[in-house]
């Protein structure tokens, strides 16, 4: 048997966590720039408020309706997951991180589903303080959909243990609710006759259902029917290519604020490919300027460079990357939006080498640990190269809504008096 645990309004509740005073508060969480919402609470639902809508939209309403709004904090949110994690990994030893406030866990061995999954969710909220809602159920499909029936339950717990709870689960559930079929999939499968998940679970031709929807079809429908084809298990696969990008608060003339935008992104691209034990053959990058602001002379560059020998090497990278930038920059363009986009991923210890390239100091793999170290303890960027600026107001995004990171920064520890 399965669970899934889902952290409620995971942002919002992050932010709620350390402000006691916003216990019944409607409250909203933005994007990057303070864009647009990407979480929000029951409270905050019942002004109608939707997922993703452009914070300029509802801004007049937020101040009408007293909403408190937050820009995202990402540090503060990583570290209350990782909290979160770890309570789950105390609990049972088998967890499967599914994203930033969702894990699956394995229940095997629990006498009592409904009541192993009531203090799972009560030591959460004890040790941690994040609200949770927890699905309990043979397959993977199915436990997600008891985890949506348990964030609407007065006990968040939902115990999906007897064919007779799944089958009446199930009853009336629209197929786009079923977990893995998105609106494309719905119209599929809607022209061969499904559009319940019961009609899903009982379909009776397994070749037009591969034919539509590939053997995943199959693999949801025998899900459905109590059958496990999502076997629990490490989300160990290493990203192909990574990247890192982002928006300028205020679009930038000056080549040494983007060539800092670019060092950044450069250190971070690194630090992830180290943390998966990867290197990357391949760098590129981009630099643009604001699309919305046609008056304005248009630039949308991107380059890429190989490499001679395969790197993690923040340094390394930083300098192809000003090569690069060297190369298509052009003045009297007004860049908003820089990017570092690392290809070809390689294993650490399994990539090729050139006979030709130069020798890597070894004491460079031990500098990229020190620094990973650091900065893992004492916050992201703490110690970067002097490439990446003393700071990043002049390129920095947009978050004039910004909490205190009050997990990950020892400025901003919460004072008591």
């Amino acid at each position: 048997m399965l669970a899934v645990v889902d952290c409620n309004a995971f942002y919002c509740n992050c932010e709620r966590l350390f402000r006691p005073d916003l216990k019944n508060t409607p409250i909203v969480v933005l994007s990057n720039n303070d864009g647009c919402v990407i979480s929000r609470t029951p409270e905050a639902k019942k002004f109608d408020i939707a997922m993703g809508v452009p914070y300029h939209h509802i801004s007049k309403l937020c101040r009408e309706k007293k909403i408190a709004v937050f820009s995202s904090n990402f540090a503060l949110y990583t570290n209350l997951s990782h909290r979160v994690m770890s309570v789950l990994k105390s609990i049972t030893s088998r967890v499967e991180v599914y994203s930033v406030d969702e894990a699956f866990i394995d229940l095997s061995g629990a006498r009592d589903f409904f009541h192993e999954g009531q203090y799972i969710k009560a030591e959460v909220e004890r040790l941690v303080g994040i609200p949770v809602s927890i699905g309990i159920a043979p397959t993977k499909t199915l436990a997600k959909m008891a985890v949506e029936m348990a964030k609407k339950s007065h006990f968040g717990v939902i115990s999906l243990d007897t064919k007779k709870k799944q089958l009446d689960a199930l009853k009336g559930l629209p197929v786009s609710a079923v977990w893995g079929v998105g609106h494309g999939r719905q119209l599929r499968l809607q022209s061969i006759g499904i559009k319940t998940a019961t009609d899903l679970m009982n379909y009776k031709n397994p070749l037009l259902l591969r034919k539509n929807l590939t053997k995943l079809g199959e693999q949801i429908q025998d899900e459905l029917n109590g059958i496990q084809c999502f076997p629990l298990g490490e989300r160990t696969e290493k990203k192909k290519s990574i990247s890192s990008t982002r928006t300028f608060s205020q679009a930038s003339y000056d080549k040494i604020v983007v060539s800092q935008a670019i060092a950044t992104h450069a250190s971070d691209v690194a630090c992830e490919l180290r943390m998966q034990g990867s290197v990357c053959k391949k760098i590129a990058i981009m630099i643009r300027s604001n699309p919305f602001q046609s008056f304005h002379e248009q630039y949308n560059g991107m380059l890429a460079a190989n490499l001679l020998t395969p790197t993690s090497n923040t340094f390394e990278l930083i300098k192809i990357a000003f090569e690069l930038l060297d190369e298509m920059w052009k003045h009297g363009i007004s860049i908003h939006k820089a990017g570092v986009f690392a290809l070809d991923i390689q294993d650490e210890h399994e990539h090729e080498v050139d006979l030709f390239a130069p020798i890597i100091d070894p004491r460079q793999a031990e500098l990229m640990r020190t620094i990973d170290c650091i900065n893992d303890r004492e916050g992201p960027r703490m110690v970067r190269s002097a490439a990446c600026g003393t700071d990043n107001k002049a390129w920095a995004m947009r978050q004039n809504m910004l909490s205190p990171r009050y997990t990950t920064s020892w400025i901003d520890l919460p004072m008591v008096r």
